[in-house]
């Protein structure tokens, strides 16, 4: 079992220096990242915290989430296309966790 990343592991994988307020906007990126983890694993944030047996974050939901702050930072490039739920390492991270599905 692993535990999702903290703000510290964020700043070295982003490397945007030591300057105070970046750690502030990094708390709100990696927040972002885990609730869009939650979401697409579970259909939302409430329903990943009370799934019961408990969804347990492993290295691969833990590392979508480190994927998710790359892709959703302020300072991300912006090519027209890069979404988190299309990007291919984070859909690749978090194949096989999704307990629910859409249906067309």
């Amino acid at each position: 079992m692993a535990d999702w990343p903290d703000v510290e592991e964020v700043e070295h994988l982003l490397d945007l220096g030591d300057a105070e307020w970046i750690e502030d906007h990094l708390e709100h990126v990696l927040a972002s990242a885990i609730e869009c983890v939650k979401e697409d694993v579970a259909g939302s944030v409430a329903a990943f915290d009370a799934a019961d047996p408990p969804i347990l974050v492993d290295e691969r939901l833990r590392n979508a989430a480190l994927r998710g702050c790359s892709v959703l930072r302020v300072n991300a490039p912006d090519d027209g296309w890069r979404t988190l739920r299309t990007d291919h390492i984070y859909v690749s991270l978090i194949y096989g966790h999704r307990r629910t599905f859409g249906v067309a």
